[in-house]
This record gives structure tokens, sequence and C-alpha cells, in this order.
């Protein structure tokens, strides 16, 4: 589905309060690009599906993750 959605999560404060970014979604394509590299480092124990009920890949991460995918 084209308007499909994947979670990203929220930065937390130092006093367990959300911070200055909430969470968010992102195009589940962009979300696949991710988890291809996500999945040849950890391999697939977890499933793309599971962790967007986990809440998501985090920001850091996900931008971790494109960097190896595009560069």
């Amino acid at each position: 589905m084209a308007n499909e959605t994947f979670p990203i999560q929220g930065e937390w404060d130092r006093k367990g309060k959300w911070g200055r970014q909430p969470a968010c979604e992102i195009p589940m394509w962009l979300a696949e690009e991710a988890y291809k590299v996500y999945a040849r480092r950890y391999r697939t124990q977890q499933t793309l599906k599971r962790l967007g009920e986990r809440g998501g890949f985090g920001r850091q991460e996900l931008l971790d993750l494109l960097a190896d995918k595009f560069n």
C-alpha cells in the first residue's frame, strides 16, 4: 500500500518526558530500505513488522542505517 508508514521513536529528555522530538512516521518504502541494512547487520530474527510494533527505529539508528545503505 502506497500510504503505509513506519514509526520512528521520539527522543526522551533527562526527566523521562518527551524531549524536543516527538515520535513520528516515515514512508514504509524508506523503512524497508533501512531494514535491509539492519537485517544484514543483525540478521532477521526480528522482522520489520515486529520492529514497528515495538516503536520502530530510533532517529539516530535510522540515519546510521540509511547512511550505510546509500554510501
